[in-house]
């Protein structure tokens, strides 16, 4: 599991095994992704950039999630 520095993960979050919240570049500020509460991400998921993932939401495994 990655979960880089500028990352938010709300509560009750489930993150499976292989899940990646990552940057897409090494811009100064916010450039990780930001889960709100009672959030599910599959197995090997890709969460990539600045993105919220909004409450209750679940993203399926092996996907890639840039927007």
């Amino acid at each position: 599991m990655v979960i880089g520095e500028t990352a938010e993960i709300g509560n009750r979050v489930t993150l499976y095994q292989g899940v990646t919240l990552g940057g897409t570049g090494f811009q100064p500020g916010k450039r990780h992704p930001t889960l709100g509460d009672n959030v599910t991400v599959g197995s090997g998921a890709k969460l990539l950039g600045p993105i919220s993932v909004g409450e209750g939401a679940k993203v399926g495994a092996n996907t890639v999630v840039v927007e």
